[in-house]
C-alpha cells in the first residue's frame, strides 16, 4: 500500500473551514479543485463534496478533509513520494493546497505524508513535536524529495507565495494545452514557423511486435542563394513501429536529426514516402498501403514527394 499525502492549515474554526470550502466547491469548482478532482475521479468512489461526519468533509478525486479544532487536515490519495517530487500530479495537487490554505484564511501550511505522528492546536505546536520526534522540516523541494517517511526532513513547512503559486499555475495551464505536434515542413521552409528541436536519439529497444518500414526523407539545399533556387535531396531510412502513425513520427524525427547535423544548410522538407516491408522481399499490396497513404497524403496532398526541384 502507498503512504497518501496530507496538509495542515491553522484557523480559528476547523468545522467552520470546512463549510466554506463544501460551499465554494459546490457553487463555483475552482481550478485547482477541478484538475485535481478530474484527474483522480475514477480512483475514488465519492463523485460529490458531501460530509460523513460533522467533521469529516469528503470530496470528488481524492480528497478528505477533517476538523480537528483549530486544524484542518487535508488528505489526498496521492502517494507522497510522487508528491514531492512535483511532477504534473504533484503540482497540480500542490495548487489546490495552496487554494485551500488561502480559502480557509491560514497563511502557512504544513506538507507530510499521512502516518506522520502530529499533534496540537497550532502549526508552531506541531512542528515542535514534529522536530522532537522526527527531526527537522526540508529546507526546500530537493531535500523533501529525497527524504525518507521516518526520517529528518521528510515534510516541509511552506508559507503562502505568490510568486510561486503564479509560476505553478502558469505550469499547469502550459500542460492542458493540447499538443500542437511539428510544425509543418512547408511553413518552416518559409520562415513562418520554427523548427521543433531536433530530438536525440535515445537508443530504446525495437518493439517487440510491429512492422518495418521504409521512409523517404525529402531535403531541400540552396544551390543560388540569390535567385532562392533550390535542389531537391531524398534519402531512405528503415525504421520499426506497432503503426504507420508511429514510424512517421520516428521518421520525422530522423530527418530533423540528420538535417542539422548535415554540413552545409539543409532544410527538411518533410516525409515524401511511407511503406511497409513484407516478408523480407520490398512487396507491398494496395492494401497494405491504405493506412500509409493517409498518413503521407496529409503532408504531400499534390505529391509534392515526386518533383524533382523545388
Amino acid at each position: 500500500m502507498s503512504t497518501d499525502t496530507q496538509a495542515l492549515f491553522e484557523v480559528a474554526d476547523a468545522v467552520r473551514a470546512l463549510e466554506v470550502i463544501r460551499e465554494c466547491a459546490t457553487t463555483t469548482m475552482p481550478d485547482p479543485l477541478r484538475r485535481v478532482s478530474e484527474r483522480f475521479a475514477k480512483y475514488w468512489n465519492p463523485k460529490e463534496w458531501e460530509y460523513h461526519a460533522h467533521d469529516n468533509l469528503v470530496g470528488p478525486g481524492g480528497f478528505s478533509i477533517r476538523a480537528k479544532g483549530r486544524i484542518v487536515e487535508a488528505y489526498h490519495l496521492l502517494p507522497y513520494n510522487i508528491f514531492t517530487q512535483q511532477d504534473e500530479d504533484g503540482r497540480r495537487l500542490l495548487s489546490a493546497f495552496y487554494f485551500l490554505c488561502r480559502l480557509v484564511g491560514s497563511h502557512e501550511m504544513l506538507l507530510m505524508h499521512e502516518i506522520l505522528p502530529w499533534e496540537g492546536q497550532d502549526l508552531d505546536t506541531i512542528c515542535k513535536v514534529l522536530v522532537d520526534k522526527i527531526g527537522p522540516p526540508a529546507k526546500d523541494w530537493a531535500e523533501l524529495s529525497r527524504s525518507e517517511y521516518s526520517e529528518p526532513r521528510c515534510w516541509l513547512r511552506l508559507g503562502l507565495d505568490e510568486e510561486a503559486e503564479l509560476s505553478l499555475l502558469a505550469s499547469l495551464a502550459l500542460d492542458e494545452q493540447p499538443d500542437p505536434g511539428p510544425p509543418d515542413p512547408w511553413d518552416v521552409w518559409r520562415g513562418e514557423a520554427e523548427s521543433p528541436t531536433p530530438r536525440k536519439a535515445d537508443h530504446r529497444p525495437l518493439p517487440k511486435e510491429g512492422k518495418w518500414y521504409l521512409a523517404d526523407l525529402l531535403y531541400a539545399r540552396p544551390t543560388q542563394a540569390s535567385r532562392g533556387c533550390c535542389q531537391q535531396e531524398t534519402c531512405c531510412v528503415m525504421v520499426k513501429a506497432l503503426s504507420a502513425a508511429g514510424a512517421y513520427t520516428e521518421a520525422f524525427a530522423h530527418g530533423q536529426t540528420h538535417a542539422t547535423e548535415a554540413p552545409g544548410e539543409v532544410w527538411f522538407l518533410g516525409v515524401s514516402r511511407l511503406a511497409t516491408i513484407v516478408e523480407q522481399r520490398n512487396l507491398v499490396t494496395p492494401e497494405q498501403l491504405a493506412d500509409l497513404e493517409r498518413v503521407c497524403h496529409d503532408l504531400w496532398p499534390n505529391g509534392v514527394g515526386d518533383q524533382d526541384a523545388v
